[in-house]
C-alpha cells in the first residue's frame, strides 16, 4: 500500500464508519469470523452500535472484538491517526506529544502506545485470549 499524506488520510479514515469499514474489509477478507465458534464467512445480522451477531452460535461482536482496539472508549479514527503517526516518525512519538495531537491524556496516549508495539512486535493486530493484554 503506498504511503497516504496527512490529507489523503483524513479522505480515507475521515469518519468512524469509515474506519470500521475499512478494519471489517481488511480483518476479515475471506469473510467474518465469529470470535466465540470461529466459524469463517458465518452468516451474521448486523445490530445496532455496529454489533454483529453469528447466527451459528447467537454470539454478538464487534470489529474491535479480540483486537488491539477491544475495550477501549477511544474511536477508531483516533486509534488509525496513532497508527499513523507512530510510522511516521521516524525515532517514534512520546505519549505526551500523542496526547496532545489527539486530544488525549498523556495515560491513555501511553495505553495506546503499549498496544500499538504489541502490533509491531507480533504483526498482526487480532490477540487470542491467552495473550490479551491486561493493564
Amino acid at each position: 500500500m503506498e504511503r497516504l499524506n496527512l490529507i489523503q488520510f483524513y479522505q480515507k479514515f475521515g469518519t468512524e464508519e469509515q474506519c470500521q469499514t475499512f478494519l471489517l474489509q481488511n480483518r476479515w477478507a475471506d469473510g467474518v469470523t465469529c470470535p466465540k465458534c470461529g466459524k469463517i464467512d458465518v452468516k451474521t445480522y448486523k445490530l445496532a452500535n455496529g454489533r454483529i451477531k453469528c447466527a451459528s452460535c447467537r454470539n454478538t461482536f464487534t470489529v474491535r472484538t479480540r483486537s488491539i482496539f477491544e475495550a477501549s472508549p477511544v474511536p477508531l479514527q483516533k486509534w488509525f491517526l496513532a497508527l499513523y503517526l507512530c510510522g511516521s516518525y521516524k525515532k517514534g512519538i512520546s505519549s505526551m506529544q500523542l496526547s496532545k495531537y489527539l486530544g488525549i491524556t498523556q495515560k491513555t496516549a501511553w495505553f495506546m502506545l503499549q498496544r500499538i508495539r504489541y502490533i509491531f512486535e507480533n504483526d498482526s493486530f487480532e490477540m487470542s485470549h491467552s495473550n490479551r493484554l491486561v493493564f
